[in-house]
């Protein structure tokens, strides 16, 4: 793979901010890391990974 997903984002509530780079995430309380980049990659970019991978 060798890949970064990133997120090109910005708050429409704020556009004085303008756009910026960021890393999806968020871990569910009680969650792991590659449990929570399974979940990204699949919610985010439509790639289907196991834990494994």
């Amino acid at each position: 793979m060798g890949g970064v997903l990133l997120l090109h984002s910005r708050d429409p509530a704020y556009p004085e901010l303008g756009r910026w780079w960021e890393l999806p995430g968020g871990i569910d309380p009680g969650g792991t890391f590659r449990e929570a980049a399974v979940r990204d990659l699949a919610e985010q970019a439509g790639i289907v990974v196991t834990p494994d991978h």
